[in-house]
């Protein structure tokens, strides 16, 4: 399901006008397919795989969009799914740093499963390792073809971390199966 995230921002921000009371601001993450696509644009525009989605725009090619200046803010902005917007302008690139932690904050400490190497060769054999979906991220591609969730589903309630637990769930079963064929052969 979505995630949200409240920050208390410094400055005007931190305040609601004329008063003294704290103006928390609530971040809405954006459902898995939808900020793929966002991300795929961002990573588009400084050459970047368009592979990783928002997992690689937030931990590793950030720093690129960033450098596109004034580009970057149409590129982040619709991260950005704020109860209000930032009135101080040198808080809206800490939003958008929020926005993109709310998204794929999780895989920082997430373990990796571990497949089996003579798992992973059989499927080069195979030869479809050169094919892939290019409207989303394989990710995405692997739960919509799974059957696991649906392309509303993606649009509408699940997030990012939604989609790597499917993802394992469909890694954990594969490897299963295919660990039950090796010893049945």
């Amino acid at each position: 399901m979505l995630k949200t995230t409240t920050l208390l921002l410094p400055g005007r921000d931190a305040f609601r006008p004329g008063t003294s009371d704290p103006d928390p601001i609530t971040l809405t993450e954006l459902p898995a397919l939808t900020a793929d696509r966002y991300a795929r644009a961002a990573l588009a525009a400084v050459d970047a795989p368009l592979d990783g989605g928002v997992i690689a725009l937030a931990l590793q090619y950030m720093p690129d969009v960033l450098r596109l200046g004034e580009r970057a803010q149409s590129l982040l902005e619709p991260f950005v799914q704020a109860s209000r917007p930032a009135r101080q302008w040198s808080n809206v690139l800490s939003l958008q740093h929020a926005a993109l932690a709310l998204h794929a904050g999780f895989i920082v400490s997430r373990p990796q499963l571990d497949i089996p190497i003579t798992l992973q060769a059989e499927c080069i054999k195979r030869g479809a390792g050169d094919l892939s979906v290019t409207f989303c991220s394989p990710p995405l591609a692997t739960v919509l073809h799974s059957g696991r969730a649906s392309y509303r589903e993606l649009e509408t309630v699940l997030g990012t971390e939604d989609v790597y637990n499917l993802v394992e769930l469909i890694n954990v079963e594969t490897v299963r199966d295919w660990r039950a064929s090796q010893t049945t052969t």
